[in-house]
């Protein structure tokens, strides 16, 4: 996770999402379980609090989809198969600066 930038990670078995596996979700593990965290089975620290969006949702609706279940992230599907991951800092980057020059005073 820390050498491609990863911050979200789904744990599949058997073609499905079990749970997705973030960074905080490791950091809070190693600070209730001291270092020995890190050998334990990524399942155990994962969410399953997670959304899944289809490939051909518009940026809107996925936007509305996270802050309806107060998630900052959503797994992507595209005829049941997961194809990626879209994070709130990927939707942010993706926005024209000028979508946030109406809110700045």
């Amino acid at each position: 996770m820390v050498d491609h930038g990863f911050r979200h990670l789904p744990i599949t078995e058997g073609g499905s999402v079990r749970s997705v596996l973030t960074a905080l979700g490791i950091i809070n593990g190693i600070i209730n379980n001291g270092v020995n965290a890190l050998r334990e089975p990524v399942i155990k620290y994962g969410s399953d609090k997670f959304l899944t969006v289809s490939y051909s949702d518009d940026d809107m609706t996925v936007i509305k989809r996270m802050l309806d279940n107060g998630v900052d992230h959503a797994l992507v599907l595209r005829d049941n198969d997961l194809v990626g991951i879209i994070t709130e800092r990927d939707l942010i980057n993706k926005m024209p600066e000028q979508s946030f020059m109406r809110y700045s005073s």
